[in-house]
């Protein structure tokens, strides 16, 4: 054992949680170490924390609780530089360094165990590291100074765009992880309602049945959406043999088009909480009748704001329909993990997506609901049918929309037309 080990282990061995004033002298680090001191675990004191250049690893003691924090975590390497910050916002500090030869930042959470910026790109070799919370949001910047021209370059933090597939499984596993034991803490109060008293739905009535619809959008494999045998744009469709998850228009599309990065597929993926290896790459927008919906949750109401942890055997809805809590069941062992990370889901249960690019506590996607047509068939008999409203093949063209009226005559750019085919 080195010297420098032996001597941090003789620390905690010695020192416990200092209750009163702090020692004038605590021993927590080496000659070779650049000391990196701030509130790792968000308790409101800061901890001791020293970064090994050489090696790219962090040791971090709380002196308040005697915890160690971190040790001979490696997060940099040789060249990197150690620029500590909130950056997810959550109270805590993250490990982070910059890599100036090329202007990446890395940053991970140890509070949250997640990475929150990999090889993001804000400076340039002859740019310093100069993170803060420059808009007093709460979260720390991405912020470079360039001394030859006195010049500041901010970026607030935004979600890393991180493409990586390797790092993506891992932050996709803690997301399935994470999703699998839903808390009383996480429900959401202000989930979408399906009402035709909410003014950002968009309605219609439909023209042979005088029933009022609500535009709803599933996204899906391009292979899925253009397939003649399923999807046309204004005929109907039979759902028999699928439940869809569905979002209610226009949240995606507003998200889109509120998107300012490079990758809006992978994003929406994250958004929506789907695999990143997923062939998800159209967006197809239905009109439904809403008793056809019901939320993907013990708690299958779509008229009121919010899930509740579990089923609600008194519910005149759950007591008609054991369908729906055996689906429930069934998919909670469907979405778990396998010998295949991709294969899982991050499924909330609490009426939302989990928003897997998000970091700190608040994973809350879009509001997510079901047409159950397959268990409405198989029970009942129903053929649960909705009129295709547009297919969209470029996303980006998507986020760009203004105006989204659609008919058979419609001949845009992110729009496919069909002729009828019947669906199987």
């Amino acid at each position: 054992m080195s010297f420098r080990a032996s001597a941090l282990i003789l620390l905690l061995a010695a020192a416990p949680a200092f209750a009163g004033p702090l020692p004038v002298k605590v021993q927590w680090g080496w000659s070779a170490v650049s000391a990196v001191p701030a509130d790792y675990d968000g308790d409101g004191a800061v901890d001791l924390g020293v970064f090994d250049p050489a090696a790219g690893a962090w040791y971090v003691f709380s002196p308040s609780t005697g915890n160690v924090l971190a040790w001979n975590f490696q997060w940099g390497w040789n060249g990197s530089q150690p620029v500590p910050g909130d950056y997810d916002g959550d109270g805590a500090a993250d490990l982070a360094v910059y890599y100036q030869d090329e202007g990446l930042w890395y940053a991970y959470s140890i509070a949250t165990e997640c990475v929150l910026a990999w090889a993001y790109n804000w400076g340039w070799n002859e740019a310093w590291p100069v993170p803060e919370d420059y808009n007093g949001d709460g979260t720390t910047d991405f912020a470079v100074y360039y001394p030859a021209e006195g010049s500041w370059y901010l970026m607030p933090a935004a979600e890393p765009e991180i493409t990586d597939m390797d790092v993506l499984a891992v932050i996709y596993s803690n997301a399935v992880i994470d999703a699998s034991n839903a808390l009383p803490s996480e429900i959401c109060r202000t989930l979408t309602v399906i009402s035709t008293n909410n003014p950002r739905l968009e309605w219609r009535t439909n023209a042979v049945t005088s029933n009022m619809e609500v535009r709803v959008c599933a996204f899906m494999s391009m292979a899925s959406a253009t397939n003649t045998s399923y999807y046309q744009v204004g005929y109907t469709s039979s759902l028999q043999y699928v439940t869809l998850f569905v979002t209610a228009v226009p949240e995606l599309r507003d998200f889109c088009r509120a998107f300012t990065g490079t990758n809006l597929p992978l994003r929406m993926k994250k958004l929506l909480g789907l695999p990143a290896a997923g062939a998800y790459e159209a967006v197809v927008e239905f009109w439904v009748e809403p008793q056809w919906m019901s939320r993907p949750s013990p708690d299958p109401e779509i008229t009121d704001s919010e899930c509740e942890l579990d089923f609600r055997t008194n519910s005149l809805f759950s007591a008609t329909s054991t369908n729906h809590i055996n689906w429930c069941m069934a998919k909670m062992a469907d979405y778990s993990f396998t010998t295949n990370v991709w294969a899982a889901y991050p499924w909330t249960r609490l009426g939302y997506t989990y928003d897997w690019a998000k970091q700190g506590p608040n994973r809350i996607g879009l509001s997510e609901f079901i047409i159950p047509g397959r268990i409405l068939h198989n029970a009942y008999g129903i053929d649960v049918r909705v009129e295709v409203a547009a297919i969209v093949t470029n996303l980006d063209a998507y986020a760009e929309t203004k105006s989204m009226v659609f008919s058979n005559q419609t001949s845009e750019a992110w729009m496919i037309n069909y002729a009828e085919a019947p669906l199987p």
